[in-house]
């Protein structure tokens, strides 16, 4: 069983945080959209809660990376944390955007989570769960279960298995070979094998598909937006 503590993984991480792969500063498109419907209501010059979250709120960013939505979190008004396995991506949170929420950056050194149970009103797990090995992804939503109270919402994204850089009706784990993310884990899914990871972990909201098809060179990229709630 492949799990976080491998360090050539790790590693890998290390160094694309490094060469700046995935030193994003703004939120994904879609975490906004799941922050709108199911956090807090987003107008231009207002912004209220709904119900059962307030200011006091604890949400997890699970793969925070460079802590961008974290950053996006705690302008909302929410208490944000985040875990990683990457320590250079921790490093650029806390030094660029994080620094007063030094005490909710956490390493991950295995899928263990440090917290207690029931701990979390919501989380986010935005281009994660799907670079890592499947099995291991399916203990991670055993351990987000375990921390979410009843009732969190959840946003997941994997990437579908419509994709002109695999074999046709490919699923599963490969790893990265393209100069991008080189040497970490994709996996690759399609909506029985998200079923399947999210298991009775949570009950599944709405699962939604955008797939982004380039003309000139033929290409077709595709992800799952999985919207999830625990009940």
């Amino acid at each position: 069983m492949k799990n976080l503590n491998t360090e050539i993984y790790e590693e890998k991480w290390n160094e694309s945080y490094s060469r700046a792969e995935n030193y994003l500063i703004y939120p994904n498109e879609e975490v906004i959209r799941f922050a709108s419907r199911n956090l807090c209501k987003i107008l231009p010059n207002e912004k209220s809660f709904y119900e059962n979250f307030n200011s006091t709120s604890k949400i997890l960013d699970y793969g925070c990376g460079a802590g961008r939505h974290m950053a996006f979190l705690d302008q909302l008004g929410f208490t944000p944390f985040g875990v990683d396995i990457s320590e250079t991506a921790l490093e650029l949170a806390l030094t660029n955007l994080l620094p007063k929420y030094k005490n909710n950056l956490h390493k991950l050194n295995n899928y263990l989570l440090p917290f207690e149970d029931a701990f979390f009103d919501a989380f986010i797990a935005c281009s994660v769960l799907d670079s890592m090995h499947f099995d291991l992804s399916k203990k991670v939503l055993l351990e987000l279960n375990r921390v979410m109270k009843k009732g969190a919402v959840g946003h997941i994204d994997l990437i579908s298995n419509i994709d002109t850089n695999i074999d046709e009706g490919f699923v599963g784990d490969t790893l990265v070979q393209d100069q991008h993310e080189f040497g970490t884990i994709q996996s690759y899914f399609h909506e029985k094998l998200i079923k399947e990871l999210i298991g009775d972990n949570f009950v599944i909201r709405e699962i939604c598909h955008v797939k982004h098809s380039y003309l000139k060179n033929k290409k077709n990229h595709a992800r799952f937006y999985i919207e999830v709630i625990k009940e």
